[in-house]
């Protein structure tokens, strides 16, 4: 987890400064540059922190897998994974939007395949397969290294 100085901010200041931060997601949005200032913006520990929390909670969101498997796939605790659910379970509006949003898009539902592959078993997977056809191993690329 990424770490914050010690030293308390004004409740009023934090308020203006989440705020700012917010009109500043709004902002980039789709922009074409979005990629660049998230890049300017996070260090590679806070994108993989925060990559890894999204996928953990579109994964609960779609109800893909109990908790210790998206543990294992994701490779965090069950602590982390047990939050981000009961977030979603009590309080995550706005997330359940956002991830209704992701779950039609066609990037999403290949990463889904690829995650599903790693997360369940042989017995599993025929399974899997039976609905939703065969599940190949995904091609090698840098999402899942």
């Amino acid at each position: 987890m990424a770490q914050i100085s010690r030293r308390k901010l004004n409740p009023k200041v934090q308020e203006k400064i989440e705020n700012l931060f917010e009109d500043f997601l709004k902002t980039i949005g789709k922009h074409p540059k979005a990629s660049e200032v998230v890049a300017d913006l996070f260090t590679p520990t806070e994108k993989v922190m925060l990559a890894k929390r999204i996928t953990i909670a579109y994964l609960l969101y779609q109800n893909k897998s109990d908790i210790r498997n998206i543990a294992d796939a994701i490779k965090v605790s069950t602590t982390t994974v047990a939050h981000i659910n009961f977030i979603l379970k009590n309080s995550g509006s706005g997330f359940r939007t956002i991830l209704s949003r992701l779950e039609k898009t066609e990037k999403v539902k290949d990463l889904l395949s690829e995650l599903a592959f790693y997360m369940i078993s042989g017995s599993e997977r025929q399974a899997a397969e039976k609905l939703v056809g065969k599940l190949k191993p995904p091609k090698r690329n840098r999402h899942l290294n």
